[in-house]
């Protein structure tokens, strides 16, 4: 179960029905256990212990098994280097404000994240009310054919369901001479049936779509409830997002879940 164990991060201002929602999200992914972190300012820690103890206490109420640690330091950092220690397999991180705006950009704490994890980081963008569970029906699986898709894949996998559909997206630069074209579209035909056996059996239903142009401007044009985006870590230019991965993040309404 590649999303068994996640990592919340929280800020302490979250209240019971808040963290009640995120744990009823992460358990449509298959997650059964929570490991919840506050990293504190310097120096003040006095408030933070009681307040991890009923977050904990809350996700126990769902069926959740929860744990509560805190930490000093700097927040980006200690985030991703906890998931790391610890074994987590994604970094959940919810995007609280109400106004779409801020439901597409993200803060710099969790930008930070975003741009240096080595772990899976889902980003949560919907705000259904309390009451009513976020969607999981829809996913988009970007790709481009190459090692970042083989690093998602098993991600795609495992969103999928019995009342789940998904798309598989690839778009690329058209070939300026025809025979070269021929064997492109030749080429992403094959590499869409290749993936369109690996995934089919997991949901049920599957489309492909190809386009032509900006592939950032292509996907952030498709509705999903999570888009599926694998990034290589390239040393030394590890620590910078591609442009398309940075630019779809950064911008799109739906959720993202991004496979570093």
């Amino acid at each position: 179960m590649v999303f068994a164990k996640a990592l919340l991060p929280v800020d302490l201002h979250q209240d019971a029905d808040e963290i009640k929602t995120r744990g009823k999200f992460i358990q449509q992914l298959g997650t059964v256990y929570c490991q919840i972190l506050h990293v504190a300012g310097f120096g003040s820690l006095l408030r933070a212990k009681q307040c991890l103890l009923n977050y904990a206490n809350q996700l126990h109420e769902i069926g959740l098994q929860a744990e509560w640690a805190l930490q000093e330091g700097i927040p980006a950092k200690t985030i991703t280097n906890f998931a790391q220690t610890k074994q987590c397999d994604y970094i959940y991180i919810p995007s609280r404000r109400t106004n779409a705006l801020y439901r597409t950009l993200l803060g710099s704490t969790a930008r930070e994240v975003v741009r240096v994890t080595e772990v899976p980081v889902f980003i949560h963008k919907q705000h259904p009310p309390y009451w009513q569970p976020a969607s999981l029906r829809t996913v988009l699986l970007a790709t481009d054919f190459g090692p970042a898709v083989q690093r998602a894949l098993p991600y795609a996998q495992a969103l999928g369901a019995p009342d789940r559909h998904l798309t598989i997206l690839h778009v690329g630069q058209r070939s300026a001479d025809p025979h070269a074209e021929k064997r492109r579209q030749e080429q992403i035909q094959k590499g869409l049936d290749i993936l369109t056996g690996l995934a089919k059996p997991h949901f049920a239903s599957l489309i492909t779509r190809t386009g032509v142009g900006s592939p950032a401007r292509r996907i952030l044009a498709e509705k999903a409830d999570v888009i599926v985006l694998g990034r290589l870590n390239k040393r030394p230019l590890g620590d910078f997002l591609g442009s398309t991965a940075e630019e779809v993040t950064q911008e799109s309404r739906c959720s993202i879940l991004l496979v570093p």
